[in-house]
């Protein structure tokens, strides 16, 4: 943040909170159509910050400014502050509020808290969401559970009926590439998955249809998923059963070259 000091607002992110009541602040909720009824969430999201304690490394600044909304997103302007979103709440709690305009000022300071508390909830009204978000993010909306894991398995066999060899090699290094980094995902490029797509909307009856099985096994599987205990995020890492895939690839691979 460039010329911060310039421009302090003169409270911390927790000052401003208590300085406010939250009746207040649930009037800019309610005016918001897209949250008018979510007005208890954000209550609950307030009260939670007002009992979080700072962490003891302590806690980034917070810069609000003004951003003009785009033809698509309406009309004026509203206060913005967007590099706050996805951080722990306890690294921003006794942050020190700056303002780029001066004019910030002379806002309703309720308004004020509403913008952040929207940036602050943006991936989640409590950190237990927050981290469920990041989760699903980076490893896939799947239940932690063997229902989850099957359907899992079976998304990944549906993408290799119709991957190439060269594409199901990528996908394979893909997997233990993010699983280095703890993410339980695999990403393509944009021509590898144009060529997936197109393989299966121009693939025979027989792939067709066992694709069109394995998807109505999935959801199946999806349903029982949602209604079953999950297990905690903090211990919970599911791994591809990649031998088969392995096996099954370099074999197809080595006929291609002979």
């Amino acid at each position: 943040m460039e010329n911060i000091e310039d421009i302090k607002y003169g409270k911390t992110l927790r000052e401003l909170l208590l300085d406010c009541d939250f009746n207040k602040i649930a009037e800019y909720v309610k005016d918001d159509k897209q949250f008018n009824d979510h007005v208890e969430a954000f209550r609950e999201a307030y009260d939670i910050l007002l009992n979080t304690d700072a962490s003891e490394d302590g806690c980034y600044p917070i810069e609000v400014r003004w951003y003009n909304l785009q033809p698509y997103e309406g009309e004026g302007r509203i206060l913005f502050a967007s590099k706050i979103e996805g951080l722990p709440w306890e690294q921003l709690i006794d942050g020190e509020i700056y303002i780029a305009d001066e004019d910030i000022k002379q806002q309703p300071k309720e308004l004020l808290a509403y913008r952040l508390l929207w940036h602050l909830t943006f991936y989640g009204f409590t950190p237990e969401d927050k981290e469920e978000t990041w989760y699903n993010m980076m490893n896939g909306d799947y239940p932690r559970n063997k229902y989850g894991e099957m359907a899992r398995e079976i998304d990944l066999k549906r993408d290799m009926l119709f991957a190439t060899p060269t594409i199901k090699r990528r996908i394979i290094s893909s997997i233990k590439e993010l699983a280095e980094v703890g993410q339980t995902e695999y990403g393509l490029t944009e021509e590898d998955w144009n060529a997936i797509n197109h393989r299966k909307t121009h693939c025979n009856r027989s792939k067709r249809m066992r694709d069109h099985r394995l998807e109505l096994r999935r959801n199946t599987l999806m349903e029982l998923a949602s209604k079953s205990p999950q297990a905690p995020i903090d211990n919970y890492h599911y791994n591809y059963n990649l031998h088969r895939w392995e096996k099954m690839t370099n074999y197809k691979t080595k006929r291609i070259l002979w």
